[in-house]
């Protein structure tokens, strides 16, 4: 059941000292491969949990004026800084994100809010910046967008839609800096949209003959390498500019895409959406692509706890290629997104030695950190979250987390513990 909070339950709820007494956190950013703090260098190792709310119907809810509720935020926070957890991966949405012409001061008062209450309990906050609100000040910009491009490429292969996320990427930074400039290191990056991906049956991609044209460019609609080149090209230069309009607002922000790996629908890998197929549509972008760009780091999102399809995750992602890359230009890999399917978790001790598995997994292989899907989604039946089962999952991964030490370098990890299989 969903609780309303208005504004004089949000304040009776506050727990969250003022702004101006808080102790900002120190700032993250990407060093040799690793996240460190800037200044002391000391090693940081993203370990949380994804705080999701959402309506049967899909939109995400958290920080909707209507919807937020404070009590249930401070409760979340509390318990990850309670059992040494250090950041929170949430989804913006667009519930109630505008109002008028633009975007809604309420709005980003619970934003603020949250960001506030997560420095109260050195927690770390990863907003997932997603789509683009639909309002006035964003939709005339958009209404120049390419007729013959359709579906979520648009989001890198449009100008109008390019340029509309950089101005509301700008209002996002600029809304959370008004508010609270002191805590502006609390949020640990801006991630620019959740899982980025091709829809293979939208334009330009569902035509397999002609060509299209971009940047000065033309690329043969039928040849999966060419379309390989054009979402390589367009992916980097929207990257790049996203980037500098985060940056724009605050110079030191660090600045992500997620993708999922090819084979988690149904694909062997990258330059081959003529030659593969599968019943899902979807085809994620190229992380190696994205090693290239002025991103900070790579988010790739993994839901296959098993030996045999880890294996297969990592090979559609031509993994050791972008390790070599990420390694080189200094960029860390993180597991944003892990998680554990209910029929991989009939029980609890499975579940919690599932989602163990998998992190000590992606670690070993060289991943900086990972956050797992999800705290308490209980609207989610497809996936297990950590308080299922009497929290098994959210005990194993607090103690899998306690009993091993972040990496001592860019290398394939360091860990002192194996799973429990409680």
């Amino acid at each position: 059941m969903v609780r309303l909070v208005s504004a004089v339950g949000l304040l009776a709820a506050a727990t969250a000292v003022s702004a101006a007494a808080l102790v900002p956190l120190p700032r993250i950013c990407p060093h040799d491969g690793r996240f460190v703090e800037k200044g002391s260098g000391k090693e940081f190792r993203p370990a949380g949990f994804q705080y999701i709310r959402i309506l049967p119907d899909g939109p995400h809810y958290v920080f909707a004026p209507s919807r937020y509720d404070a009590a249930r935020v401070e409760a979340m926070l509390a318990d990850l800084e309670r059992n040494g957890f250090n950041i929170v991966r949430v989804f913006v949405g667009a519930l109630e994100v505008t109002e008028g012409d633009g975007l809604s001061d309420a709005f980003f008062d619970r934003l603020s809010d949250f960001i506030e209450r997560a420095t109260q309990h050195r927690v770390y906050v990863l907003p997932v910046v997603d789509w683009i609100p639909g309002c006035r000040r964003y939709e005339s910009i958009r209404a120049k967008v390419r007729e013959d491009v359709d579906g979520m490429q648009r989001l890198f292969l449009d100008p109008a839609t390019v340029e509309a996320k950089s101005l509301y990427l700008k209002d996002f930074v600029s809304m959370i800096k008004k508010r609270s400039p002191r805590l502006m290191t609390t949020v640990f990056a801006y991630e620019l949209e959740n899982e980025v991906c091709i829809d293979t049956d939208k334009l330009p991609c569902s035509r397999t003959t002609g060509t299209f044209s971009w940047a000065g460019k033309s690329y043969d609609l039928a040849d999966g390498g060419a379309l390989q080149d054009l979402f390589d090209s367009a992916i980097v230069t929207d990257s790049n500019t996203l980037a500098a309009a985060v940056r724009s607002v605050d110079p030191e922000a660090m600045v992500a895409y997620s993708v999922f790996t090819y084979a988690a629908v149904g694909r062997t890998g990258p330059g081959r959406l003529r030659a593969d197929r599968s019943a899902d549509m979807r085809c994620p972008l190229r992380p190696l692509a994205l090693a290239e760009s002025d991103l900070s780091y790579i988010d790739i999102h993994f839901y296959g706890p098993a030996p045999d399809a880890l294996d297969r995750d990592l090979r559609s992602v031509e993994w050791d290629q972008l390790r070599s890359a990420c390694r080189t230009r200094g960029m860390p890999i993180l597991a944003g997104e892990y998680g554990v399917p209910s029929p991989l978790a009939p029980n609890g001790p499975q579940a919690a030695y599932a989602a163990t598995w998998y992190l000590q997994s992606l670690l070993t292989k060289g991943v900086a950190g990972g956050i797992f899907w999800s705290y308490d989604c209980h609207e989610q039946s497809g996936v297990a979250n950590s308080k299922q089962f009497e929290g098994a999952i959210f005990r194993g991964l607090t103690d899998f987390n306690k009993s091993t030490k972040p990496a001592a370098s860019g290398g394939e990890g360091v860990l002192h513990a194996e799973p429990d299989a409680r």
